[in-house]
C-alpha cells in the first residue's frame, strides 16, 4: 500500500493501486478481437485474428546491471511462452544514464543480440537514448509471439482441482544478481568457490521457453506463469487472482537448492520471494499430471508437484495462496510480496550513504 504521504513502495504496484488507479482506467477503444487485455496476473495481451492468436508482452529490466541485455530478452520471451506461443519478434527501448560509455553500450547490445539468436527472436525495431535522472541502464522489451486461433493459454484458465507444478529451481535469478552486482554482501556469507560458481548461471538457465512450449504444443497445461518479480509467492498470487481460485502449496515441495538457501539465510532473505526467472509454474488437470512428468522428464527438466488449486473465490481481493510450512502451520498471501532483491538494493544504497 502507499505510505501515509501517498508515496508508492519500490517494486510492483500494490494490487489495489494497480486495479483501481491503472487497470480500471487504462483502456482506450476496446476491440472485440482482444481476448485478454490488461489484468491482474495476465502479463500477455492476446489478440484473436482470423489467421492466429497474436500475443504481445512488454517488460523492463530494472534490478540488474550486469547481464541486463541477456535478462531483457529472456524475461520477455518467457512471458510470451507461458501464454502458449513461442516468441518470434521483439522491439526494444534502451534508456541509458548520463555518462554511459560506448564500451558498456557495445556489451549491452552484444548480450541482446546473442540471446535473441539463441531463442530465434528477430529484433525488429525500438528506441535508444541517454536519459537524465536514471542511475543505471533500463532495458524495456516488447515481445511478440503467434499461435493458432484458440491455442493461447491465459493465466486465468486455472481451475479448481488442477495441480500446480514447478519446473526449475526458485530464486536462481535473484541469487545470480546478488552474486554479480553485490559481491561485498556475498563475502559476508562465507560461500565457497564452488558455491559461488553454482550461483553464476548462464542466460539459457533462466529461459523457460522450451518447457512452456512443450506443455503448450502437447495441450497439457491449463495455465502457466513465470516466477519473476516477487518470486514463487508473487507468481502464485497472480495465478490465484487471475483465475479467481485459492491455491495451496507446500514449502517442502518447492525446489530451492541448498546454496541459495544458505545465501538467503545469511542475508535474511526469503528465497520464495526472490525474483525467479527460469522457474515455470503450471496448472495441470489431474488426468494429465503423469503425462507432464513423463514428457518433461524425457527432456531433462526437474519437476515438482507443489500444490493444488483448492477452491473458487468470487471476490478477487480475497483470492490468494496458502503456504503450508514444515510444521504444518499455514501462511496466507493475498498480495504479491515486494521482491527481496529490492531489499538488497536498499541495503546497498544505505551502506554507500554511510561510507559517503
Amino acid at each position: 500500500m502507499p505510505d501515509k504521504d501517498g508515496k508508492l513502495p519500490i517494486g510492483k504496484l500494490p494490487l489495489n493501486t494497480l486495479s483501481n488507479i491503472v487497470l480500471r482506467r487504462i483502456r482506450g477503444a476496446v476491440s472485440p478481437n482482444t481476448i485478454i487485455g490488461p489484468g491482474i496476473g495476465e502479463d500477455t495481451a492476446i489478440i484473436r485474428l482470423p489467421c492466429c492468436d497474436l500475443l504481445i508482452h512488454s517488460d523492463p529490466i530494472t534490478e540488474a546491471v550486469v547481464g541486463a541485455g541477456r535478462l531483457s530478452i529472456i524475461v520477455a520471451s518467457n512471458d510470451i511462452a507461458v501464454s502458449g506461443a513461442c516468441p518470434t519478434h521483439a522491439v526494444l527501448t534502451l534508456l541509458l544514464p548520463e555518462g554511459y560509455d560506448i564500451e558498456s553500450l557495445k556489451q549491452l547490445i552484444q548480450e541482446i543480440q546473442e540471446t535473441s539468436r539463441m531463442l530465434d527472436i528477430d529484433i525488429v525495431g525500438g528506441h535508444t537514448e541517454t536519459s537524465p535522472g536514471i542511475a543505471k541502464p533500463l532495458v524495456i522489451v516488447a515481445m511478440i509471439g503467434i499461435t493458432c486461433p484458440g491455442c493461447s493459454i491465459p493465466t486465468n484458465n486455472l481451475r479448481e482441482g488442477h495441480y500446480i507444478i514447478q519446473i526449475g529451481e526458485a530464486a536462481r535469478e535473484g541469487a545470480s544478481i546478488i552474486v554479480t552486482d553485490f559481491p561485498e554482501l556475498v563475502k559476508e556469507c562465507e560461500l565457497g568457490g564452488d558455491e559461488i560458481n553454482n550461483l553464476n548461471i548462464d542466460a539459457k538457465d533462466l529461459s523457460i521457453v522450451k518447457p512452456a512450449c512443450i506443455l503448450a504444443e502437447n495441450q497439457l497445461a491449463s495455465s502457466m506463469h513465470d516466477a519473476t518479480e516477487g518470486g514463487i509467492i508473487g507468481a502464485l498470487v497472480e495465478m490465484a487472482k487471475a483465475s479467481k481460485t485459492n491455491i495451496t502449496v507446500y514449502k517442502n515441495k518447492i525446489l530451492v537448492n541448498s546454496t541459495i538457501k544458505k545465501l538467503s539465510s545469511c542475508l535474511g532473505l526469503d528465497p520464495l520471494k526472490l525474483i525467479s526467472s527460469g522457474t515455470l509454474l503450471a496448472g495441470i488437470p489431474p488426468d494429465k499430471v503423469n503425462r507432464v512428468i513423463e514428457v518433461l522428464g524425457k527432456h531433462g527438466f526437474q519437476v515438482s508437484i507443489i500444490g493444488k488449486a483448492t477452491s473458487k473465490c468470487s471476490n478477487t481481493e480475497e483470492c490468494g495462496v496458502d503456504l503450508v510450512l514444515e510444521d504444518d502451520t499455514v501462511k496466507r498471501f493475498v498480495e504479491p510480496p515486494i521482491d527481496e532483491i529490492s531489499r538488497v538494493w536498499s541495503r546497498h544504497v544505505e551502506r554507500r550513504s554511510r561510507k559517503g
